[in-house]
């Protein structure tokens, strides 16, 4: 039976294991900054944690879910580069 406590631990162990996966991408000429790393976790969980986060498809996954990230994931790709607000707006 699942509690409300083991929800939370697993979410936060998904989230963990979501940040690990991206922040070993940071050697690769395509590194996301920390910040887009931590602040896309949750989103990388809930639209494309089926992608291995080393992997391709991962960015074109989190593209295709641009209109249902989270405010917080958007700003930081902003910031870092990895979407221009016309494409933003375009949404």
């Amino acid at each position: 039976m699942s509690t409300p406590a083991s929800n939370a631990r697993r979410t936060t162990l998904s989230l963990i294991v979501a940040v690990a996966g991206l922040t070993a991408m940071t050697g690769s000429a395509s590194a996301l900054s920390l910040v887009v790393k931590i602040s896309c976790a949750a989103d990388y969980v809930r639209h494309c944690s089926s992608f291995n986060p080393l992997g391709k498809e991962v960015r074109k996954c989190m593209y295709d879910a641009g209109p249902e990230l989270s405010q917080g994931c958007v700003a930081a790709l902003l910031d870092a580069g990895e979407v221009t607000q016309e494409k933003i707006d375009q949404r």
